[in-house]
């Protein structure tokens, strides 16, 4: 379970079925009840516990025991039912007759119907309170007597529960055994080692798990079992129900009557109804998985698919309506890479004009991610990206540049603690990561080339000039041979 996950107030369960007495053998006025926490999830330390005594006690140490009405209220109450109960035993008659519910002995359904009756103020039982200390609450100086003990913390959220009934023959150890409702999230295809976070490609399909536990439902005449799923950056397929599962202890249900399915306008959140959960009572603390796939649909270029699922559940027997609920996420990350292309000579020039091709190794061949070319900022981005090994080929140069003859490898390795970007990096130090905005980036120098001579050009005048100083010079040498001719 994740380490940011709520601590939910109270007992979940505080019924005969997850008591253990340890019980003597003889009658002991003064005696105690111990509250015993062995969960997980819940702390008793600091919360208070009302011990209302129903009846008084006798037994003769040999298994006989006689239950008389602990004060005149109590009298009051059952001599009001009709037909009226006037004695302790036909009281004991009237609790025993009441096992005729599927889903509750007969235990339960009269601490539900006493503990009402105490609320409602409709009876005003002896009682006594307790402080829980650490991982116990102690009721001390008890006489001996048949209880009802509950959970009366106020003022902060709590899971109510049904309550305790038990006979103080003695000393009495409860050991309460069972946690709140809990959910976890994971990404069961993640590609960087972590359950709880990944990164992937823009339409990449995610793999979830949600998984919780059958609660303890003792007490309960219905329970309430909801799983909600909201989505950010992530979208259900039209069919996504087609792959949906949905399992309690192993065994697949069926839909129709197991569960309903409700999806979201927008295909981004959903949500699971059990009905008749309470049928799974007997399966104390099983397993219920639910899996499901989404298509990562990021909103920008480094956009986290933030995604919460909500479990909501019943928190009182005796209140249909009361609900509580507990959460947990998982994130989904993706990166881009910003190439801003430049000038060799001069760093401060971007040029316009050159086109890249992105390439993602796939493990067995160069998959072609997307084609851009640069504007007047020399800047193109490539976003939307997972973990994994890039390739980006230059297919066209910036004029009057040259094309660069070798493909720029690298990758994009990233790490999670949690749901959290830890680390982002890349083998190729050409690129520099900005872990803030899941970024990397790099400048791609372009060199360009020297002119060639060609027609019309300084070539040619140099044939004009050599061919103007042998014109001179044969002038120069024929008046040399007529002025010598002359002399003669």
């Amino acid at each position: 379970m994740k380490t940011t996950r709520k601590i939910l107030a109270v007992i979940l369960s505080l019924a005969l079925g997850v008591m253990m007495f340890a019980i003597g053998a003889s009658a002991a006025p003064g005696g105690t009840i111990t509250l015993n926490n062995t969960m997980t999830s819940v702390s008793i330390n600091g919360r208070t516990f009302n011990a209302y005594r129903i009846f008084d006690v006798t037994t003769d140490g040999a298994g006989h025991y006689a239950y008389t009405f602990a004060n005149a209220s109590v009298q009051a109450y059952f001599a009001a039912k009709s037909p009226s109960i006037t004695t302790g035993a036909d009281a004991v008659a009237y609790i025993e007759a009441l096992d005729n519910n599927a889903t509750q002995t007969a235990a339960e359904e009269f601490a539900i119907e006493i503990y009402a009756a105490i609320q409602a103020a409709a009876i005003a039982p002896p009682s006594t309170t307790a402080t829980g200390s650490g991982t116990q609450a102690v009721f001390t100086g008890l006489e001996m007597g048949y209880f009802l003990v509950y959970d009366a913390t106020t003022g902060t959220p709590i899971t109510k529960s049904a309550c305790i009934l038990t006979t103080n023959d003695d000393d009495v150890i409860i050991n309460l055994k069972w946690d709140v409702p809990t959910i976890d999230k994971e990404i069961t295809n993640g590609v960087d080692g972590s359950v709880d976070a990944t990164s992937a490609d823009a339409g990449d399909v995610i793999d979830f798990s949600l998984t919780s536990k059958v609660p303890d439902m003792t007490g309960y005449t219905t329970y309430s079992y909801v799983v909600s799923d909201a989505l950010t950056d992530l979208t259900l397929a039209a069919d996504w129900t087609d792959d949906l599962t949905v399992t309690v202890d192993g065994d697949t249900l069926v839909p129709v009557t197991d569960y309903t399915v409700v999806t979201a306008p927008g295909n981004q959140a959903f949500t699971i109804t059990f009905v008749n959960f309470l049928q799974y009572k007997a399966l104390l603390g099983a397993p219920i998985v639910v899996t499901y796939s989404a298509t990562f649909t990021p909103s920008t270029s480094t956009a986290v698919g933030d995604n919460e699922v909500t479990v909501t559940y019943s928190n009182n027997p005796l209140v249909d309506t009361d609900r509580d609920t507990t959460k947990d996420k998982v994130k989904v990350y993706c990166f881009a890479v910003e190439i801003t292309k430049v000038d060799g000579e001069d760093n401060d020039v971007e040029l316009a004009g050159a086109t890249f091709e992105l390439y993602k190794y796939n493990g067995s061949t160069w998959v072609l991610v997307d084609t851009l070319t640069t504007g007047v900022s020399g800047i193109i981005e490539f976003g939307k990206l997972g973990s994994g090994s890039y390739r980006l080929v230059e297919t066209v140069a910036p004029d009057g540049y040259n094309l660069l003859t070798d493909p720029i490898d690298f990758t994009i390795v990233a790490t999670f603690d949690g749901t959290d970007l830890d680390t982002l990096t890349s083998n190729n130090p050409l690129f520099t990561v900005n872990l803030g905005t899941a970024t990397l980036s790099a400048d791609v120098e372009n060199n360009g080339g020297s002119i060639l001579p060609g027609t019309g050009g300084i070539g040619v005048t140099l044939f004009y000039i050599a061919g103007i100083m042998l014109m001179l010079g044969a002038v120069v040498v024929y008046t040399t041979k007529r002025r010598k001719a002359a002399a003669r």
